[in-house]
């Protein structure tokens, strides 16, 4: 399913909260930030202890949480195409180049970074639906998303999916629905701490055969049976 996080300058995300996201998208993570103009990507993480390295590596991540000092976008995977190898991990570059959707640092006029399933037809299935689109969409239109036909094109294609556009002088264009929360964006629900499910109090009563099968047992054990449901009786089987 993946996740995409968010978080504006000024703003921090706590350690907990990273590794609930990493845990639930383990097949490697990666980040963008804008700066001098540019978009700059770093991605290809493939274990939680690298990704948080790369933040710090950055300047993105102090004292067990997201530091607030600057803005960065961070994207956890869970494959649903393409090889799960460094390569693949998100986000990208906007490009119409293979190999540099496939660097794990680059630079870019605008990056994405994409949460769900974009149903669109790969001619090569080593890489994902998101890169396909990215080559054969998104690198043509890119720069024309303030544009309400070109945005609802996009929107349309990519329907039921998220996906967050980062522009080089630090903007952002969202598609889908997001989450936010303490001034943080999220693509949905799984940077929660999971709710334990209340237990019910309606008693489930064995089929009548289940009785059945232990009342043999009874027989061949000599053990207690359990007393029979409401409104039924033993048989013994002949």
């Amino acid at each position: 399913m993946c996740i995409i996080i968010h978080k504006p300058k000024d703003k921090t995300v706590d350690l907990d909260a990273l590794k609930r996201c990493w845990d639930r998208n383990d097949h490697g993570a990666g980040f963008m930030f804008a700066n001098d103009n540019k978009v700059w990507g770093n991605k290809g993480y493939m274990t939680f202890e690298a990704l948080l390295a790369g933040l710090h590596g950055a300047g993105f991540y102090r004292k067990g949480k997201l530091t607030g000092k600057h803005a960065v976008t961070i994207h956890f995977r869970l494959a649903s195409h393409g090889k799960i190898q460094p390569s693949n991990c998100h986000p990208f570059p906007v490009t119409d180049e293979l190999d540099v959707l496939k660097a794990r640092f680059w630079e870019a006029d605008c990056g994405v970074a994409h949460n769900g399933v974009i149903p669109i037809e790969r001619d090569n299935k080593n890489i994902s639906d998101t890169m396909t689109y990215i080559m054969a969409r998104m690198s043509m239109v890119y720069d024309q998303m303030d544009n309400d036909e070109v945005y609802n094109l996009v929107a349309e294609e990519t329907t039921g999916s998220r996906l967050f556009i980062l522009k080089a002088d630090g903007s952002h264009i969202l598609f889908g629905g997001w989450t936010e929360e303490d001034g943080i964006l999220y693509s949905n629900e799984g940077f929660r701490v999971p709710q334990r499910k209340p237990q019910s109090n309606v008693v489930a009563f064995p089929s009548y055969q289940t009785y059945l099968n232990q009342d043999l047992d009874w027989k061949e054990t000599k053990t207690k049976r359990p007393p029979a449901p409401p409104g039924m009786k033993w048989v013994t089987a002949k």
